[in-house]
């Protein structure tokens, strides 16, 4: 998945290195990968702001684990019966959460509010 901040052209390079099928719609990119969606990125201006990256057959239990290592503790909500792992770090928030086919990894830039 890339990174905030990233423009559409490295999303495209981080899909080609997956050997998967790119698609630029409107204001989104996304990557598929022998069909199955790997990312989904929202462009404003030239950059990313927001990624979701689609982890089939994911582990909750060892991402989470990995992701608090590397961020601390997690903020933990139940939205419609699904638990959701969130970490607040000021500029962006990273989220966490069960999707039917496995795990989606979440990061969003926070604008800020005048």
């Amino acid at each position: 998945m890339p990174e905030l901040g990233a423009t559409p052209g490295e999303a495209k390079i981080a899909c080609n290195r997956q050997r998967g099928e790119f698609h630029e719609v409107n204001e989104n990119v996304g990557c598929l990968v022998g069909g199955i969606r790997t990312f989904a990125c929202r462009v404003e201006g030239e950059l990313l702001v927001r990624c979701d990256g689609y982890y089939e057959d994911a582990d909750m239990v060892d991402l989470r684990t990995r992701l608090e290592r590397a961020l601390g503790p997690a903020k933990q909500e139940v939205h419609g019966g699904v638990r959701v792992f969130s970490w607040d770090r000021g500029d962006q928030i990273t989220t966490l959460k069960v999707y039917d086919r496995g795990v989606r990894l979440s990061h969003e830039k926070l604008t800020k509010q005048p």
